[in-house]
């Protein structure tokens, strides 16, 4: 939260076209509140497309579960396909 305004003039400076916020702290920053499930698999907005990824902490139980591990699948094949469309 106190580098936010660095970060949103980095962003504003860059203008990248596809953004990977890594988290709920970080998706929650760009998404507004709402659960992983919920967005982790999909995409959002345009310049720049946000896909979201959960933590990859060890510690998070989020992909014990088989639903979520199809969920992390779709989204890594998202940003495939995006990187390749972006290329």
């Amino acid at each position: 939260a106190n580098c936010a305004h660095w970060l949103d003039a980095e962003l504003r400076m860059l203008r990248p076209r596809v953004l990977i916020p890594v988290g709920q702290l970080a998706i929650v920053r760009f998404l507004g509140p709402g659960s992983l499930e919920s967005r982790v698999g999909k995409k959002f907005g345009e310049r720049p497309v946000i896909v979201p990824l959960p933590h990859p902490s060890g510690q998070s139980r989020w992909l014990n579960d088989p639903e979520n591990r199809e969920r992390l699948t779709h989204a890594l094949a998202l940003i495939s396909q995006l990187r390749r469309r972006l290329a």
